[in-house]
């Protein structure tokens, strides 16, 4: 069964019934094949019992790479050019690498191309990344699969890697228009159009942040971090689950120390990493950005997003607001 998350919760435990069967009645004649997101699975059946990772069920992480540090980039991209190496080399029986397949430009300013940033690109998901080269074989080659084969692979040059990047990118953005249709009262806009309002809103603000910086080292924020999530009214919250499954939204699953002492962890989410091209990012990062509840309350509800988009930019690119302060224990009434 693939998608998992795709079936609502109560679904979710139907099929966990049978996961957690412990009899002999499927327990020894069915073998399970579930691919899940693990941060949308329900982990309980309908009777209320849990099911347990080692006794239930194996998990075998293939969709995130994220889970910790030592997996991170380094262990992705291997497994990843390996991946995509084999698939080259003994399905396509082409004698080339992909790290010289996908070859990157000489020019940086608006560039994605090349492996590297290919893999950054695909946000640690690995279909993400073979769908991009899939494409880009198949732009640059049309006829691959009803001409005889061909003697070679040439490297696919970097404006088209460019071209097939951001049409993927538009593709990713515009599943928030698959959204179902359901208009929020009193605001007269659906939860698509708050999903898109939300995505775009951060897109401008990562871009203007990129711009004003000052830094040598072109560097971009992707990720914010949402102080005092329990305030968040039922549109925003509704807004980052929908950007959340439509894969617009990531939940990162690393653990990340507070960069000072006094910023504690918050509700974290980041712009799927593809996105950078289409709002012109750069895929190096920098550290979260922290926003108060009541500013997307504000930013999703306003009647001008424009001037509330102003207004937290202002607020993170001044000097004394970055990061911005965490109130101390005494502030909500605990003693220190």
């Amino acid at each position: 069964m693939d998608e998992y998350e795709r079936l609502d919760e109560d679904q979710q435990k139907v099929v966990n019934l049978l996961l957690a069967s412990r009899g002999p009645t499927y327990r020894e004649k069915i073998c399970f094949k579930i691919a899940t997101k693990s941060f949308m699975t329900a982990l309980e059946d309908i009777d209320g019992n849990q099911i347990e990772s080692g006794d239930d069920f194996t998990p075998v992480c293939l969709d995130r790479f994220d889970l910790d540090e030592e997996r991170k980039h380094g262990f992705y991209r291997k497994f990843i050019e390996d991946l995509a190496n084999w698939r080259l080399q003994t399905i396509w029986d082409y004698k080339i690498f992909i790290s010289d397949l996908l070859p990157i430009s000489t020019s940086s300013e608006g560039d994605y191309s090349g492996f590297e940033n290919i893999v950054t690109l695909s946000s640690f998901i690995p279909r993400d990344f073979l769908e991009l080269c899939k494409d880009m074989v198949f732009y640059a080659y049309p006829n691959l699969l009803i001409e005889p084969k061909r003697e070679k692979l040439d490297p696919i040059s970097p404006n088209l890697q460019n071209t097939v990047i951001k049409i993927h990118a538009d593709n990713l953005f515009e599943n928030l228009n698959r959204i179902m249709d359901e208009e929020e009262r009193p605001l007269p806009r659906t939860r698509s159009e708050n999903a898109r309002r939300l995505i775009e809103s951060w897109g401008k603000i990562f871009k203007r942040i990129l711009t004003g910086s000052k830094r040598k080292e072109k560097r971009t924020v992707s990720e914010f971090q949402i102080r005092d999530a329990s305030k968040l009214n039922i549109r925003v919250l509704n807004a980052l689950s929908d950007c959340t499954k439509t894969r617009t939204l990531r939940v990162p699953l690393t653990k990340r120390n507070p960069q000072i002492k006094r910023n504690i962890p918050s509700d974290r989410y980041e712009l799927h990493r593809l996105l950078c091209a289409r709002f012109g990012l750069s895929l190096a990062r920098r550290w979260p950005k922290e926003v108060d509840a009541e500013w997307l309350n504000e930013l999703i509800g306003s009647e001008d997003p424009a001037k509330v988009i102003d207004e937290l930019t202002k607020y993170f690119i001044k000097e004394e607001n970055f990061p911005p302060k965490q109130p101390a224990l005494f502030d909500y009434g605990e003693k220190t």
